[in-house]
């Protein structure tokens, strides 16, 4: 599954040596990992066919987000994962981390988007069940409660059997899932998370150079056509390379979108590529946009 936009700019943030929210970054890390865990468990045990929606944002009475959504005909279950590695309790209806409180309550939010996701369902077809179900799949994490909320709890230990008996039911027909699809899309919303992007004063603060795609060491060659990591000796295309760069530079300087140029990207690369080779490949790539003083690349929809 893909990265959201904020965790691949934090990441790049990091890589660049100007990260300062490190405990956002972390936190963004760890839900990604959990949720790529939750979707390796469910390729490996699902036994029937669920329309599988991943990380859904919708805007239904203000923007929410979940992680997964699993459709048959007759049921809808919610589904959001929490890879949380500490002592967490419900206790009194109120959530703890390590015995801290928490100003939110993960359960009460759950079921107010479950609720949503509801009526957009009924708004399909009658008669469809809505169920909310929360995953903690880190194997280290504690869950302790006195009462469990109004919605189903799995574990890391329960997490196979959960998914591998899902119930059967007849696959959606085609002209089903169009419906589901269509109905989802209308309500569906871009990232809403809000986060600041660099600004051009912060380009000169950046580790410059080329860094290898598998383990992000900046310890490259170059050769005619590729670049190769002196650590682990991966390789890639320059073509591939000056991409990658020119995707980078656009997620942290996305509020200024003229700032993706042949220039930026020569500079961002440590200089190590010419810019005539940087140019012909963003030209391949992505779209110029002609300017007088100076003309900028966009990323290709």
């Amino acid at each position: 599954m893909e990265k959201n936009i904020e965790l691949v700019f934090l990441e790049y943030k990091e890589k660049r040596g100007v990260l300062t929210e490190t405990n956002r970054l972390n936190n963004l890390q760890r839900g990604y990992e959990g949720e790529r865990e939750f979707v390796k468990w469910y390729n490996d045990y699902v036994n029937s066919d669920w329309l599988f929606i991943e990380d859904y944002w919708f805007d239904y009475e203000g923007v929410m987000q979940t992680d997964f959504i699993l459709i048959s005909p007759k049921q809808w279950l919610v589904i959001d994962v929490k890879n949380y590695d500490c002592l967490f309790e419900y206790r009194n209806g109120k959530c703890y981390y390590n015995q801290k409180p928490s100003k939110k309550n993960i359960f009460n939010t759950m079921i107010d988007r479950t609720d949503c996701i509801r009526s957009i369902a009924e708004s399909i077809y009658y008669n469809v069940k809505v169920d909310p179900v929360m995953v903690f799949i880190n194997p280290h994490g504690k869950f302790i409660y006195d009462q469990l909320p109004a919605l189903q709890i799995v574990t890391h230990n329960d997490l196979r059997d959960f998914i591998k008996y899902l119930p059967n039911h007849t696959p959606l027909q085609n002209w089903q899932t169009t419906k589901i699809q269509n109905t989802l899309n209308k309500y569906r919303t871009d990232y809403n998370a809000k986060f600041s992007r660099l600004q051009p004063q912060d380009f000169s603060r950046l580790n410059k150079g080329i860094y290898c795609n598998h383990c992000g060491k900046f310890e490259v060659e170059r050769g005619r056509y590729s670049v190769k990591c002196k650590h682990c000796h991966t390789s890639e295309s320059l073509e591939a390379t000056i991409c990658r760069h020119g995707h980078e530079l656009n997620s942290l300087f996305h509020d200024n979108p003229e700032f993706l140029t042949t220039q930026n990207v020569f500079e961002l690369m440590g200089q190590e590529i010419s810019k005539r080779t940087i140019k012909r490949h963003l030209g391949t790539n992505f779209t110029l946009i002609p300017k007088s003083q100076l003309s900028y690349y966009v990323i290709n929809s």
